[in-house]
């Protein structure tokens, strides 16, 4: 994925390190090595996603954090913390970050977070240009009127219609999905999940016992089109992880097609 990253870390050879492994992975890198440096290079350009440590001289990674909220179109902003600092880490959650990563983070932890981080913030730019579009089309009409013609039930111009009720919370057997919290248990116990993972459930437990194929899994996840060679290989390392957080027998592989969630007490398995 072709987004901008600014990565913020005062031990030069970490730096180097995660610099290195994101390069790699194809992203585009400027790196700060302290929060003072984050700052100005905030002021200066746009960042998809901010990597930052939390425990910096100075000018920390929540500072770095709010500043970056404060921008007109913010970056998604992760977090690298010790043990010290996870407690700090998970109120910045509350706080508008993304996520947070404990150091030492395997690269691959940290490639999925970061992917995950610029598919959402992917689909924000998308959302504000749709935005755009909308007041465009609208702009030469009084306020009045663009209102009638979007509001619900509205005589005049578009209908769109009120919006269904949404679901608290998606459950198959003992997995159950709060879709308000974003959060997932199983038998009553806290599932550590990724972004990409609790999407990947929220998406099979949708229809639980029907095939979802690797392209619209995807889609759900990653937030665009691929192949079935390309989804199936994006897919297999996170269902890898999941296979080891909840039973086997929940998550079911179809060959060559996708994959289903089910109860193994009592969901049909339709294969269409």
């Amino acid at each position: 994925m072709d987004a901008r990253i600014l990565l913020v870390e005062d031990d030069n050879t970490t730096r180097q390190l995660l610099a290195s492994v994101l390069i790699d992975a194809g992203y585009q890198v400027t790196t700060a090595a302290n929060g003072t440096e984050a700052l100005q290079l905030l002021e200066q350009e746009s960042f998809d996603v901010v990597v930052t440590d939390i425990r910096m001289r100075e000018i920390d990674g929540i500072e770095v954090l709010s500043a970056a909220r404060n921008i007109r179109f913010p970056p998604e902003v992760i977090l690298l913390t010790g043990y010290g600092s996870l407690e700090t880490a998970v109120a910045a959650l509350r706080c508008g970050a993304f996520n947070y990563l404990l150091k030492p983070c395997l690269s691959a932890e940290l490639l999925e977070c970061v992917e995950s981080a610029a598919v959402r913030r992917l689909r924000e730019r998308r959302r504000i240009a749709a935005l755009q579009v909308i007041a465009q089309e609208f702009a030469p009409y009084p306020r009045e009127e663009a209102m009638a013609a979007i509001a619900p039930g509205a005589p005049h111009g578009r209908e769109l219609g009120a919006p269904r009720p949404e679901p608290r919370s998606l459950q198959v057997g003992e997995l159950r999905l709060d879709l308000f919290q974003h959060t997932a248990t199983f038998a009553a116990r806290p599932l550590s999940l990724t972004p990409i993972e609790y999407a990947f459930l929220c998406c099979l437990a949708e229809t639980p016992g029907r095939v979802q194929r690797y392209t619209e899994i995807v889609h759900r996840t990653h937030g665009y089109l691929a192949n079935d060679a390309e989804a199936q290989v994006l897919l297999r390392w996170h269902v890898r992880n999941l296979r080891r957080k909840i039973p086997h027998e929940y998550l079911i592989t179809v060959r060559s097609t996708g994959y289903l969630l089910v109860d193994p007490e009592h969901t049909a398995i339709v294969l269409e």
